[in-house]
């Protein structure tokens, strides 16, 4: 058990001030098979007139005394340790507290002292940390309880009873209970990794990553305890004291250097919570098997760099098993001089990128990057260099608000297009692309054949009669023929310009009823209908026959001579010629 530093903590004891008790108190405990340990800590100052405690354990409704006086506080050379529920243990307790006092890890000081000290609030934590150390500390300076007496009852129940004035209270301020028959798991995940191992300097590094989340779910732990046994042997512990690691983030990493360590030989390592009743949580396990370092080992190989957004991206290959030989890996940059300097921390031997996320800003410079593997014995090995181009970045973005409208000009049709310059590096523009689409079609390619087009509008001469949909899309480039990506597509419909000549045939007249049939283009996407003429009326519009009709048919006419006539008619109302007229003779 290591040794306790607690002589600085009471004298510290220059001040008091009077605290409120009641249900303010820490009151722990923890089970196992054969005994149940039990601790208390006031969460503030010492109450006024509080003498000690009592610890009872409920049987049935009734309160069984654990203690046969009142435990107070004191680490007294002469101040009885006999009821604590050591029963034949208690000698080794009090030989120990002789052992710490006379070796000055404990300071002799008596009930009515600590009781006056303990009425400073910063005093109470500062005995806090030390008796959390070593449970026999607690033991010793009144703050602790072993309850030895296990019987056959299924569940305990323990409270922690005040004494003032020599009066115990009714009810406890606190209880604990516990499930007889079981022990405790302080499951707190852990991934153990060997960080390095040298023979040479006869020293082993391991790190843990730990679940601080997890580690918090148990308020009886207290740092950390990491033990080393060797092949067939047991755990030994190797720190004197717990290490503890920032409880501020999900996940904290948990450091040990095994120094003068034997590494002929093979060790397993292992972390484990530690608790202030002096056991410990599962263990988190490290095989540590030193091979004979090869007399060559291949250097990294490092690949080009990765641009990302404000990083760059080193990835590396290294053979998997010369890893156990080295201690890690550093990316370095070179300065301007030439001089090689480390941009990374030592990074694990498994690990093969680096995210450099302090690139500099694109300058049009170049950057020599390397990686070097340190080996156990503090050897470098040299990656291949690569240079790095950090180009400043001149590529336009895409144009903006592409805008179409049909326009005319001494009878020749156009599509006038127009843009916003793109919203980046506007100013290194040097010409604007255009795409459009056959007729029809909205897959957009680039017009090879057009002059250069500086400006933000264009003028899209359209040669077809018919309607049409037309598509468009722009894009920019700079000096470097670097082309932006496309403006949103934009779609026209351009409507026909003339429609074709209607023919009315096949023609029947059977009992005084006509019937015109005729045929036309399925592909004219703005044909309204057709308007039919009878001996020279509109009898029909496009209304009655739509774009679809290709039929019509009289009702039982009249006897006399009949001409009909028929026009195509567009939806911006361009019209066909007539049809020839067809006559017809009614009797």
């Amino acid at each position: 058990m290591g040794k306790v530093k607690i002589t600085v903590l009471f004298l510290l004891m220059i001040s008091w001030q009077s605290g409120v008790l009641g249900q303010d108190i820490v009151f722990l405990g923890e089970g196992r098979m054969e005994e149940v340990r039990l601790f208390w800590i006031p969460a503030k100052g010492w109450d006024d007139n509080l003498d000690g405690f009592n610890v009872k354990r409920k049987v049935g409704e009734n309160w069984i005394l654990l203690n046969s006086t009142p435990i107070v506080p004191g680490t007294s050379i002469t101040k009885g340790l006999d009821n604590l529920g050591l029963g034949d243990k208690t000698n080794n307790l009090v030989e120990k507290r002789q052992t710490m006092i006379r070796s000055g890890n404990l300071k002799s000081i008596e009930t009515d002292d600590m009781i006056d000290a303990l009425k400073n609030e910063n005093t109470v934590k500062g005995l806090s940390v030390a008796l959390n150390l070593d449970f026999d500390v607690a033991l010793i300076s009144g703050f602790g309880l072993v309850d030895r007496e296990i019987g056959d009852e299924g569940f305990y129940i323990y409270g922690l009873f005040p004494v003032y004035d020599g009066q115990e209270t009714d009810k406890p301020v606190s209880i604990f209970e516990w499930e007889n028959r079981t022990t405790p798991e302080y499951k707190v995940s852990m991934q153990g990794a060997l960080k390095s191992a040298s023979s040479k300097r006869k020293e082993v590094e391991l790190v843990w990553k730990v679940d601080i989340e997890e580690y918090k779910k148990y308020d009886v732990l207290n740092g950390f305890n990491i033990y080393r046994k060797s092949e067939g042997g047991e755990y030994t512990r190797l720190n004197e004291t717990p290490i503890w690691v920032s409880l501020k983030q999900k996940s904290a990493s948990l450091y040990y250097k095994d120094e003068g360590v034997d590494l002929e030989k093979n060790y397993t390592y292992a972390a484990a919570p530690n608790t202030i009743f002096n056991t410990h949580g599962t263990y988190a396990e490290v095989k540590v098997e030193v091979q004979e370092m090869p007399e060559t080992m291949n250097p990294p190989v490092l690949s080009a760099p990765e641009k990302g957004q404000n990083s760059l991206l080193m990835n590396w290959s290294f053979s998997n098993t010369q890893e156990p030989f080295i201690k890690g890996f550093y990316v370095q940059l070179a300065d301007e001089n030439n001089v090689f300097g480390n941009i990374s921390e030592l990074l694990a031997p498994n690990i093969r990128s680096f995210n450099f996320l302090k690139a500099p800003e694109p300058d049009n410079k170049y950057y020599h990057f390397k990686v070097i593997a340190v080996t156990q014995d503090g050897l470098e090995l040299w990656s291949n260099r690569k240079i790095f181009f950090n180009k400043v970045i001149t590529t336009p973005s895409a144009p903006q608000t592409l805008s179409t409208e049909l326009v005319a000009d001494n009878g020749q049709r156009s599509v006038k297009l127009e843009w916003q310059a793109p919203a980046q590096n506007a100013e290194h523009v040097t010409e604007y692309y255009l795409y459009s689409s056959s007729p029809g079609d909205d897959r957009v390619v680039k017009e090879g054949s057009l002059n250069s087009i500086i400006e933000t509008s264009y003028i899209f001469p359209v040669y077809n009669t018919r309607a049409a949909q037309y598509t468009f899309a722009i894009s920019a480039t700079n000096d470097q023929n670097e082309e932006s990506p496309l403006s949103e597509k934009v779609t026209i419909m351009v409507p026909s310009e003339s429609l074709p000549f209607v023919n009315i045939w096949p023609v029947t007249k059977e009992n005084g009823v006509i019937t015109l049939n005729w045929k036309y283009p399925e592909d004219i996407l703005d044909l309204a209908g057709f308007r039919l003429f009878q001996n020279g009326e509109l009898i029909a519009d496009e209304n009655t026959l739509e774009a679809g009709s290709r039929q019509w048919v009289s009702s039982q006419l009249e006897p006399g001579n009949y001409n009909y006539e028929l026009i195509a008619v567009s939806l911006t109302d361009v019209q066909s010629e007539k049809s020839q007229a067809r006559k017809f003779n009614i009797e």
